[in-house]
């Protein structure tokens, strides 16, 4: 573990924890099934999903506001629901951030070997960055916050870049006719994207790790910066391939990438797009294996050993040729229902345990 005088991190880091592991999902793999269920549409449905999302932050950050520092809303369901019982919400949480850390490091080996170096085994693509996942989490959720804030700013300037370079190449025309879809489809789209955001809830998993209070400006301003990614993401995509292109694309914004051209000198800039991934990737990776062994509560020797044979099952996952299509068919199926369920089941459960420990409040003071 770390040797650090103080192993919290601050706000601004957790901040930073959320919007790596919201990109990476986003990046892999939701923006390539938001466009296969809602095609022209998927603006209408990431403008709705961020409604959704705008509608659970405010819900989200009351909760954050009410959590008594140094205590995870879990620690205060043991409380009030008992620890049998609270056993068995770590393990769906852990179980989660199991499925979350496959399919994350399945996706980022397929981009690599798919894209760029398409002859390499895929252990040797994923063994260096899992070593660096593992090694992090072991040391603690400071060096992974230390190492997100340091990336952090270059991720977003390279983004901004993009979104620049690329605006002259978009036809907003091909985002008309609007509602072309079906409201289903919208709709769909709409969960998906809210499933995908609503991985805000990890604040709640590590307001234990956090020190200082979340205040409301700066925590808007992170809900605001992810809507208009995932917005911008989405239009960037329909108004530069088009709809039906843009759902045929792999990895979109990989191809996205492949169009920046600074000047006849300065193009094939998608090498960028590498940096942004491994980054995101190695810290939500980092992150939930971290997450994992401290929320069932292990030893400090068996975290380590948690650690370890976690690394291990990624790696091999990746060394098991799985179907791709698959894949994606399971994720769109099932995994981002079961996430926004889960999400919004645990975030119910934080409620009541707050509501309960007023009530206990309340029956002391009566007392």
């Amino acid at each position: 573990m770390s040797h650090f005088s103080n192993n919290k991190i601050t706000t601004l880091q957790a901040y930073i924890l959320y919007l790596a592991v919201a990109g990476s999902m986003l990046s892999f793999i939701s923006v390539h099934l938001l466009l296969n269920m809602s095609k022209r549409d998927a603006f209408a449905s990431s403008v709705i999903g961020s409604l959704l999302f705008l509608i659970y932050s405010f819900w989200l950050f009351r909760l954050l506001k009410s959590q008594r520092s140094g205590r995870s809303f879990i620690m205060d369901l043991e409380q009030s629901l008992g620890r049998l019982i609270v056993k068995g919400i770590k393990i769906w949480i852990a179980i989660f951030l199991l499925i979350e850390m496959f399919l994350i490091n399945y996706h980022e080996t397929t981009l690599v070997k798919s894209m760029v170096i398409s002859y390499t085994p895929e252990w040797a693509i994923a063994l260096p960055f899992l070593f660096t996942c593992a090694y992090l989490a072991v040391k603690g959720i400071k060096p992974i916050a230390i190492f997100a804030s340091i990336l952090f700013p270059a991720i977003i300037v390279f983004y901004l870049l993009q979104s620049l370079f690329t605006a002259k190449i978009a036809h907003y025309s091909l985002l008309l006719p609007l509602f072309s879809e079906g409201i289903f489809s919208i709709l769909e789209g709409a969960a998906l994207i809210f499933s995908n955001m609503a991985h805000l809830f990890i604040l709640m998993l590590i307001t234990n790790h956090t020190q200082g209070s979340f205040r409301w400006k700066p925590f808007g301003a992170i809900i605001l910066l992810t809507i208009f990614s995932v917005i911008n993401a989405t239009v960037s995509l329909i108004t530069t391939f088009g709809a039906f292109e843009a759902s045929q694309q792999r990895f979109p914004i990989y191809s996205l990438w492949r169009l920046v051209r600074i000047s006849s000198y300065v193009e094939h800039m998608d090498f960028l797009i590498l940096f942004q991934n491994l980054s995101s990737t190695i810290v939500t990776i980092a992150l939930d294996l971290f997450l994992v062994s401290n929320i069932l509560e292990f030893k400090n020797l068996y975290k380590k050993i948690v650690v370890i044979i976690v690394t291990i099952f990624l790696i091999a996952t990746v060394m098991i040729h799985l179907n791709d299509q698959d894949i994606i068919l399971v994720t769109k199926r099932y995994f981002f229902p079961f996430s926004a369920l889960s999400i919004l089941c645990w975030t119910a459960l934080a409620q009541f345990a707050v509501s309960k420990r007023g009530g206990i409040r309340r029956s002391s003071k009566m007392q």
